[in-house]
C-alpha cells in the first residue's frame, strides 16, 4: 500500500508545485472563501472536511453544514483529504466517502486516527461498503441514501457537543 506521504509527493509532482504550495493553495481555496483565516483558526470553531466521490453530495453537504454554523471545506480528491489530515490546520470532523481512495481499508482509518486521534470520521457509503466498516468511539458509520442528512448532522452535532465539553474543561 501506497504511504501517506508517497501520495503526497505524487500529487504534488504531478501538479508541478511543491507540496507546501499545494496544500497552501487547497486550504486557501477550501477553507478562508470569504473568511478570516486567522479566526478560523480559534479553537471555538467546529473544523469539516466533507468528501465524496459526487460533487452534487459534496456540495449539499457543505451548504447544509455551513447552515447550522461550522465550517466546512469541501475536497473532491483523496490526495486533498491526506493533505488536511497531514497538515497542522484544525480538523475535527471528516465525513469521508471510501470511493474515493484506491486500496482503501481499515489500516488506511488506523492510520488518520493515530496521525489525529481526536478527529472524528463519519463514513457515508453505500451498503456494499457499509458491510466493511468497523464503527468506534471515532468512526461513525451512515449509509448514504435520500435521508442521511439528518443522520450526519445528529452525528455532527454530538461530535461539536463532545469539542465544546473539552474545550471548556
Amino acid at each position: 500500500m501506497t504511504s501517506v506521504n508517497q501520495l503526497l509527493k505524487r500529487a504534488s509532482v504531478q501538479a508541478g508545485r511543491t507540496r507546501k504550495d499545494t496544500f497552501k493553495k487547497n486550504f486557501d481555496n477550501k477553507f478562508s472563501r470569504g473568511r478570516n483565516i486567522s479566526s478560523m483558526r480559534s479553537r471555538d470553531t467546529f473544523h469539516i472536511v466533507v468528501t465524496d466521490i459526487n460533487h452534487n453530495v459534496r456540495d449539499f453537504l457543505q451548504r447544509e453544514l455551513e447552515k447550522e454554523g461550522y465550517t466546512v471545506a469541501s475536497v473532491k480528491t483523496g490526495i486533498m483529504v491526506l493533505e488536511h489530515i497531514a497538515s497542522p490546520h484544525p480538523l475535527d470532523l471528516i465525513i469521508l466517502d471510501p470511493e474515493l481512495f484506491h486500496g482503501f481499508d481499515e489500516e488506511f482509518i488506523d492510520k488518520m486516527v493515530r496521525r489525529r486521534p481526536s478527529l472524528q470520521i463519519i463514513m457515508h457509503t453505500f451498503a456494499d461498503w457499509a458491510a466493511t466498516i468497523q464503527p468506534g468511539h471515532n468512526i461513525h458509520l451512515v449509509e448514504k441514501d435520500g435521508q442521511s442528512i439528518g443522520a450526519i448532522k445528529s452525528i455532527v452535532q454530538t461530535c461539536f457537543t463532545r469539542f465544546q465539553e473539552k474545550s471548556t474543561a
